[in-house]
């Protein structure tokens, strides 16, 4: 099973990545209201209201479009991020409201502990998210600087079921993911401002492997053991900025002070370490050799760069033969045709932009970006093996 599926998620903060929303204001209120319907209509599980609020949305879309003219919509990435983060309401009471203190909650598989700040007010304030791992992480969190408390959601899953030859499994993925994607849709958190943060030698180990997997789903690792040397992958961690300190204390305290992420690369390279890999930023290797001990490494491996003066993705891969590219205006031009060199094999493909792609991208996957468009399959072509 992919992680994706672990993940209907519903997002929240109010997220600039690299830049600045630029419609107006009263234009963004318009496109938001009907964006926040659907999002609760879909967590709600009702049918007809989600119908409701994508036609009302794309309603609201045309019109905007007869303003913007010769500029798509979406296009407009930054205030897409603004409008799918905004005008949700989260409660500010209740059995899952508790500021101040720690509370538990106790989720099927995946229970956890959360610590809101005192002055919680999820109308005014996105919050970052302090993820802490580790087996009796959850009795650590009073006892975090007061800068962090006042100002972050801490979250502590309970992995006490976990050992280390369980890392890379799908359990270890339900008990870490999941208390975060429950936590995304009852509190207001900003999701480019994400931190794992591991605290004995097991919750640094999965701190870094959950790191080296998902780079583009957090914005910096931080541990009290450097557990780089059990990490599928390593490699991948140049993605995420990750330290190593003395403490719960320091490394959190580092955590709050990093930026938030840039969901939009355009050029890195990464590893595919795990057979259920979900995308990387906005590659996603769907077919690929998985090695059968991943401790002898030997991944399939992706090379991505962009040449937005020519419209070029030029992807160079090793045992990976096909992908699934999700994109946006920042990334490329989605007006002009793309050319996608795969292995220095062209291709061109004319990508179009879609309200119901962007919803459905957004909804199903875990961090805050905004991608209208989708390329379901690119093949890549295999170099010819040299002859002896």
């Amino acid at each position: 099973m992919r992680i994706c599926t672990l993940l209907f998620v519903i997002l929240s903060g109010t997220v600039y990545a690299q830049g600045e929303p630029e419609l107006k204001s009263s234009d963004l209120k318009k496109i938001s209201k009907p964006v926040a319907d659907w999002i609760d209509a879909r967590i709600a599980n009702k049918p007809d209201k989600v119908s409701d609020a994508i036609l009302s949305l794309e309603e609201q879309v045309a019109k905007l479009a007869k303003k913007t003219k010769d500029r798509n919509p979406l296009s407009y990435v930054y205030d897409w991020e603004l409008t799918l983060h905004s005008l949700r309401k989260y409660a500010t009471s209740g059995s899952l409201v508790k500021k101040g203190r720690v509370n538990d909650i106790e989720f099927a598989q995946a229970p956890y502990s959360v610590y809101l700040p005192s002055k919680y007010n999820p109308k005014k304030v996105n919050y970052p998210c302090v993820v802490l791992l580790g087996k009796d992480a959850a009795a650590l969190i009073e006892s975090l600087p007061s800068d962090v408390l006042d100002n972050a959601i801490v979250i502590a899953p309970d992995i006490s079921s976990l050992s280390a030859d369980v890392v890379m499994t799908y359990d270890a993925a339900v008990a870490v993911i999941v208390p975060v994607a429950k936590a995304s849709q009852a509190y207001h958190l900003d999701r480019m401002r994400l931190f794992l943060v591991g605290v004995d030698d097991l919750g640094s180990h999965i701190a870094m492997q959950w790191g080296a997997i998902t780079p583009h789903m957090f914005t910096s690792v931080a541990c009290t053991t450097d557990a780089s040397a059990k990490v599928m992958a390593p490699s991948n961690l140049a993605l995420i900025s990750n330290e190593v300190f003395a403490d719960a204390n320091a490394a959190a305290t580092w955590c709050l002070e990093q930026p938030r992420t840039n969901p939009y690369p355009t050029e890195f390279e990464f590893e595919v370490p795990f057979a259920s890999q979900s995308r990387v930023f906005w590659v996603h290797p769907v077919k690929f050799d998985s090695p059968e001990d991943p401790t002898e490494g030997g991944f399939a491996k992706v090379k991505v760069a962009v040449d937005r003066a020519t419209n070029t993705i030029s992807i160079d891969s090793d045992a990976v033969y096909r992908i699934k590219l999700y994109l946006n205006d920042v990334i490329v031009d989605l007006d002009k045709p793309l050319i996608i060199k795969r292995n220095g094999i062209d291709y061109t493909y004319q990508s179009s932009r879609s309200v119901g792609t962007m919803l459905e991208v957004f909804i199903s996957s875990f961090d805050g970006a905004v991608y209208p468009a989708v390329i379901p399959e690119v093949d890549i072509p295999q170099p010819e093996p040299t002859k002896e």
